[in-house]
């Protein structure tokens, strides 16, 4: 279980949006609270200034692609009230597993609500952060659903997402249940960029000057904080007129680019190599950036070492956003790593970024995550990799009930190498109770191919599913006996 999605960002060098967080501050009667905004709209750091205000325990949960697999969401969900708050959740629950895929979802979400917070007393603000990642689905969108209208009223739920999420929540605005805030709610006024320039970068600003800044990028906080890296790269820059910025209708598609060009072009080169290397993947432990560096974690006086880097990516603003949990954890804002990553690709060789990928990958894998490892090959290209790993980790997968995570990785393969053993088992595993037909066909493929690899366990495992598929076709008892 991938733990870093439990963390809450700790930005450093921000600004408190007073007016913003006295606004979410009224809501506190609501039972959920949306924020969507475009990236770099500040929208965590928000959520996480304003949940440093409440008296009640925060539950941060980052969202991926996982989630939208209710028994995945539910289970990491499980897991991070255990970890905010452990004695109100002292034991672990198992997620729900519908038979009748999301038709089934909302009874047993309802179920497992129950037993999770029917003994919780202490309120809550839950975090879903970048439900964006999520991959849609029915199933989800009724788990949230069932979430809002079964925990308790001392629990609420701040979600953050990119886009306006579809939600089934008609019932909770018909009682008012629901507030949000838009990306519109978030632009910095002119005096807030004054503010920022002057009390949190250090480069006092004339009221002028902030005006004409903050029409430039139309009050859009990434956009604010490059351009002070702009400015800080060239000093004595005039910061009204900006030659080569681009127009103001291309802002938020090019200004970016352009200005983390111009940022990073300027920083020294072993800080521009620490942050290349270092961007292929989402969430780094100390250890992971030293792997990945070939820095020492800490080194002795002015000698580099990772956590200087790190210090020196706070001290310059850089998108840095860090977090605690057994050790020190950073993350890249997703616009810059996105940025580092095209960067990464112009530079390195393609060797040069596998073996980084690979050096990850590893890492992640003797951590016991073998769903971001995979993960990592994919977005390498290396798809004979990733499948040595998807079939090293799938009947774990499979009697985890993360078969959505597989049918996803399968999906991504050629054709020839979605035939094999293990992936059809697990196409088998996610049909057999919506279409047992299908499902008895799948596992008569795997059947075979297990036996043809001598794989005992499999053999075993789709010899089972044969048995439950006939019963559940009616009856093909025939078909069983030559099986077995």
């Amino acid at each position: 279980m991938n733990r870093s999605k439990f963390l809450a960002p700790r930005p450093a060098n921000v600004l408190e949006r007073e007016r913003l967080i006295s606004r979410l501050a009224s809501w506190d009667d609501r039972k959920l609270v949306v924020i969507h905004a475009q990236a770099g709209q500040g929208k965590s750091t928000l959520a996480a200034g304003y949940a440093a205000t409440l008296p009640a325990a925060t539950v941060w949960y980052t969202m991926d692609v996982e989630d939208g697999d209710p028994a995945v969401f539910l289970a990491c969900l499980g897991e991070a009230l255990r970890t905010a708050m452990p004695e109100q959740f002292p034991k672990p629950l198992q997620a729900p597993r519908s038979r009748d895929g999301s038709r089934g979802t909302e009874p047993v979400v309802a179920r497992w609500t129950g037993r999770m917070f029917g003994a919780a007393t202490r309120p809550c603000l839950i975090v879903l952060d970048d439900y964006h990642f999520a991959s849609p689905s029915p199933a989800l969108r009724s788990c949230i659903r069932v979430l809002l209208e079964t925990t308790p009223p001392t629990v609420r739920f701040l979600l953050l997402s990119r886009t306006r999420p579809d939600l089934d929540v008609a019932k909770l605005r018909a009682k008012r249940g629901v507030a949000e805030l838009t990306g519109s709610d978030l632009r910095f006024s002119d005096g807030e960029v004054q503010e920022l320039f002057g009390t949190v970068f250090g480069m006092p600003v004339a009221p002028g000057e902030a005006t004409e800044i903050n029409r430039t990028v139309e009050g859009w906080p990434a956009g604010l904080v490059l351009l002070h890296g702009y400015f800080s790269s060239s000093p004595g820059h005039d910061r009204i007129s900006m030659p080569g910025a681009p127009a103001r209708s291309e802002l938020h598609a090019h200004i970016f680019e352009y200005l983390a060009q111009e940022v990073f072009s300027h920083l020294p080169a072993s800080l521009q190599d620490f942050l290349l290397r270092t961007a292929v993947a989402d969430a780094l432990t100390a250890p992971l950036m030293s792997v990945l560096s070939g820095l020492p974690e800490n080194a002795a006086g002015d000698c580099p070492s990772v956590t200087s880097m790190t210090g020196e990516l706070r001290r310059r603003n850089l998108f840095v956003t860090a977090a605690d949990a057994d050790g020190p954890v950073i993350r890249y804002h997703a616009l810059f790593r996105e940025f580092l990553l095209r960067t990464l690709r112009d530079r390195y060789t393609r060797p040069a970024i596998r073996k980084l990928y690979a050096a990850a990958a590893g890492n992640f894998r003797a951590g016991g995550d073998p769903v971001r490892s995979v993960n990592l090959w994919f977005e390498a290209g290396e798809t004979d990799r990733a499948i040595r790993e998807m079939e090293s980790c799938a009947q774990d997968l499979i009697a985890r009930g993360r078969i959505n995570t597989l049918r996803r990785w399968i999906d991504a393969l050629p054709a020839a190498a979605a035939r094999r053993p293990w992936f059809l088992y697990a196409a088998a595993v996610a049909c057999r109770y919506t279409d047992p037909p299908a499902a008895l066909a799948l596992y008569d493929q795997a059947h075979r191919g297990f036996r043809r690899e001598r794989n005992v366990p499999g053999h075993m495992l789709a010899l089972s599913g044969i048995i439950e598929s006939c019963f559940h076709t009616g009856g093909d008892f025939l078909r069983m006996g030559r099986s077995a």
